[in-house]
């Protein structure tokens, strides 16, 4: 896969040229541009097993973020969101952009303007540059030419990083191309997990939503979600639908033999949680109504910061079902979402 690598700041930067896999942010020593190595990561890489076989990532805020950007206004918030966790989890940024054009689809001779026309590569270097400059002073920067969703799993995977981060506006338009195309196949793909960003970030994350069907994956979301933002008290969110209620002859009875059984499945599930040393005592909030309407209601009128989802991973058919709902929770909330994909050793929960 053909990838250009740029160190950052840009003071400290070469001219804009093919660079190897080994090059690592410019740091000044003794006033030359020479390259220093690389500071030893606090943790294990992302593809290194942590904590009894787990990766790294479930056990703590994740070693490198990676910042997937378009080039366009729709990310701004997203580049905000990602260089405020590096700093609050001291992680490194790594910031990709993925050519949608060929870098050899330039103009023929014959039919180029009168002024000398800019390679897209170039472009995307000097744009770059300027959208990452403005918002943090240290980040490795990526080209990738090729399939997005393909590279920023591939990205991932050679870069080591924790947490995949992405950037979407409020048109609907827009939201629903970019999660189609994209967002869509990191769902399925990618081990790590997946923040998409709607909101700015002027402050960290202070109110926090798991949302909860009571599966493993909804358990181990809880879990991360304790981990990446310690010192919170995240809130348990689960919406039911009392089948057939309005047809039995008391209907304010059936109501409520259903919402017993779901504090007994929420207490059972609340039970199976392995909790932090910094944990905080959970908020509960246990409804009866539409799961996607509740959520959306909820969110709104408590002006929470961020939803985190589980996702189900231990069949194609549970996958696709996960999929569907985090896209379709991605598309209704209002605020910043976080996919936390579930761990294919599903059988190591105790």
């Amino acid at each position: 896969m053909d990838m250009d690598r740029e160190p950052w700041p840009p003071g400290r930067r070469r001219e804009n040229t093919q660079s190897g896999d080994n090059v690592v942010p410019l740091r000044p020593e003794s006033g030359t541009d020479a390259l220093a190595p690389r500071p030893t990561a606090r943790r294990a890489p992302e593809g290194v097993p942590g904590t009894a076989g787990q990766p790294s990532w479930s056990e703590g805020p994740p070693h490198r973020i990676l910042l997937a950007t378009d080039l366009s206004f729709r990310c701004e918030r997203a580049l905000e969101r990602a260089a405020s966790l590096s700093a609050q989890w001291q992680s490194e940024l790594v910031v990709l952009h993925v050519l949608d054009t060929p870098t050899s689809s330039l103009p023929e001779a014959n039919c180029r303007p009168s002024w000398p026309p800019v390679e897209p590569r170039s472009l995307a270097w000097k744009r770059l540059l300027a959208d990452v400059g403005a918002v943090t002073k240290q980040a490795t920067l990526l080209i990738q030419e090729g399939d997005p969703a393909e590279a920023i799993v591939h990205t991932v995977e050679t870069e080591h990083c924790g947490l995949i981060v992405l950037g979407i506006t409020r048109d609907a338009v827009l939201e629903r191309i970019f999660l189609d195309r994209t967002t869509d196949r990191l769902l399925r793909r990618s081990r790590v997990p997946l923040l998409i960003v709607k909101e700015r970030s002027w402050r960290p994350y202070r109110d926090i939503v798991v949302a909860t069907d009571f599966s493993d994956a909804s358990c181990e979301a809880l879990e991360v979600a304790a981990r990446l933002f310690p010192g919170q008290a995240p809130t348990v969110f689960h919406a039911y639908e009392a089948p057939f209620s309005g047809l039995a002859a008391d209907p304010r009875a059936c109501r409520r033999d259903y919402r017993d059984i779901a504090m007994q499945q929420c207490r059972a599930f609340l039970a199976r949680v392995r909790r932090p040393a910094a944990w905080r005592p959970e908020r509960v909030v246990v409804e009866n109504g539409s799961p996607d309407l509740l959520l959306r209601n909820y969110v709104r009128d408590l002006d929470v910061d961020l939803v985190v989802l589980g996702m189900h991973r231990r069949n194609a058919i549970l996958e696709l079902i996960a999929g569907s709902i985090a896209k379709t929770i991605m598309d209704d909330v209002p605020c910043d979402v976080l996919v936390i994909q579930e761990r294919s050793d599903v059988h190591a929960r105790t």
